[in-house]
């Protein structure tokens, strides 16, 4: 990258990675979706192994990647988001709230 990236956006956004950072890309909840709709990224129902890296580093398996983006945009205790760097691994793709 040659230059710097403002940010006006007030949206959260996601670092959005592949086979560990092959691929990176950020995204917000909106562009995620317009991206990656029509993958197995949002099926509730997939058998894709899906994690949550929790605040306290546990491991939570029914945690869906439509839960993760719904309360990592409210999310804040005493002004701090508490999602902030938390990620959320579906397979080869790891989604972690940047902004």
């Amino acid at each position: 990258m040659k230059n710097s990236i403002s940010l006006d956006s007030t949206d959260s956004l996601y670092l959005c990675t592949w086979n560990g950072n092959e691929i990176k890309q950020i995204h917000t909840q909106n562009t995620l979706w317009n991206e990656y709709k029509h993958t197995n990224l949002f099926d509730n129902d997939s058998i894709n192994i899906s994690m949550f890296e929790c605040f306290s580093n546990e491991i939570l398996t029914d945690f869906k990647l439509s839960d993760y983006l719904k309360f990592s945009q409210s999310q804040d205790i005493n002004g701090q988001d508490i999602f902030l760097n938390v990620k959320f691994v579906c397979d080869n793709m790891t989604i972690t709230k940047i902004v």
